[in-house]
């Protein structure tokens, strides 16, 4: 059979499933995303100062890498769309928590907006697994990662605009609405997906102790870690970085970290396949890991007597590099172990939120502490050479799977 026609059949396959993974991933990052990007606004009602929400986005963190952990036992007792619904319920619980201007309710939501996302990767790569052939998974899940830049990218276009409209408040409580109007809308696909746990049948260890028996998993959950603290302290700094240190209005910052957060979209798909085509996987994360440095440390030069130009230039480069690993990290994690993707992914993804949970506070607290934003991203910009580290120096003897199309 002509490969071009096999290829055009697999894709076929994939819509469905690839279009319902991505548009929970989209929903889980605008929930989560939007408060980092209304903190300038949040933190004076609350009393606080604007790097609050690195502590927010750590506690989130810490909850989706508890959550994570136990993803097998989720998935095992409701299948891989029944735990997509369960993330969008928790986004939407998440976001009325957050809408009530109460502190103590942040708390409670950044647990269930956790809780939300530390489901979307196990569910995700369970029914992409078993829908997609091999040759694929480097575009595949560049693809659904997108969703993440895309996600920031709403947040960054959407939040500003509808809290200037409807106030902060009323801008979450939107967003809660069209979470429960999605959550509906999927609902008749939950035997459809759920049955793909069944018939793969994957075994129940536990995530992080198959990722502490394999090197190769330890390696990418570390680089893991390392990526993820460097991208989620650009997500959450970015924004008050411009505005506080640069002296741009919220909203013209709102549009360059959507940008940057946007660029996110066509890179990962186009790192998908060049990893797939020429580089293969974890060469392709090295890369990308040497384009996060190198974004981290211009940004950590840049000030006030900067052309907006160069924001936006530096918007669109960080865009390409920082938003862009995620899909080849998960894509590399399943290649290595296919038949447990869910448990491979749920652990590497254990090491990836400890990376946010330790990193974003500690930029927050030496942001603080300094009164430097350059001196709290130089700390991501170091997480992000120890990735590249990580990577770069595999040994010689792993070998990745076959590329190119099917």
């Amino acid at each position: 059979m002509n490969p071009t026609h096999v290829a055009e059949g697999a894709w076929r396959r994939l819509v469905l499933p690839l279009s319902v993974t991505l548009l929970v991933q989209i929903c889980q990052n605008v929930a989560l995303l939007s408060v980092a990007v209304l903190a300038p606004l949040i933190a004076p009602d609350l009393g606080v100062p604007v790097t609050w929400s690195g502590l927010f986005i750590g506690l989130a963190y810490l909850s989706g890498a508890v959550t994570s952990s136990q993803s097998g036992r989720i998935l095992a007792l409701a299948g891989p769309m029944t735990g997509s619904l369960l993330a969008l319920v928790a986004n939407a619980v998440g976001l009325a928590f957050a809408a009530s201007g109460l502190l103590p309710a942040f708390a409670v939501a950044a647990i269930a907006l956790g809780f939300a996302y530390g489901l979307t990767t196990p569910t995700s790569s369970e029914i992409l697994v078993a829908t997609s052939p091999p040759a694929l998974y480097g575009r595949v899940f560049s693809i659904k990662q997108a969703a993440v830049p895309a996600g920031g990218f709403l947040a960054g276009l959407i939040a500003p605009p509808l809290a200037g409209w409807l106030g902060w408040q009323g801008a979450l409580q939107a967003m809660a609405v069209a979470v429960v109007i999605l959550l509906v809308a999927f609902l008749p696909l939950r035997g459809r997906f759920d049955a793909l746990r069944r018939a793969r049948r994957p075994h129940a260890a536990s995530p992080l102790a198959l990722v502490l028996q394999q090197p190769r998993l330890q390696r990418l959950a570390l680089a893991g870690f390392c990526l993820s603290g460097a991208q989620l302290t650009v997500s959450t700094f970015f924004t008050p970085f411009l505005v506080e240190t640069v002296g741009l209005s919220l909203v013209v910052a709102g549009l360059i970290f959507g940008t940057l957060q946007l660029m996110g979209v066509p890179g990962r798909v186009l790192w998908g396949w060049i990893a797939d085509r020429w580089l293969g996987l974890e060469r392709a994360v090295a890369v990308l890991a040497a384009l996060t440095m190198s974004g981290l440390g211009l940004l950590v030069f840049a000030g006030p007597g900067w052309p907006l130009a160069a924001f936006w230039a530096l918007a669109v480069f960080m865009g390409l590099g920082v938003m862009a690993w995620t899909g080849l990290l998960i894509a590399a994690t399943v290649a290595v172990a296919p038949e447990d993707a869910s448990t491979a992914s749920a652990g590497v993804m254990i090491f990836t939120f400890g990376g946010v949970v330790a990193v974003p506070p500690v930029v927050g607290l030496v942001v603080a502490g300094t009164g430097s934003y350059p001196a709290g991203l130089t700390i991501a910009a170091v997480a992000a050479a120890v990735a590249l580290v990580l990577i770069a120096t595999r040994p010689r003897a792993v070998q990745e799977p076959q590329h190119g199309d099917p």
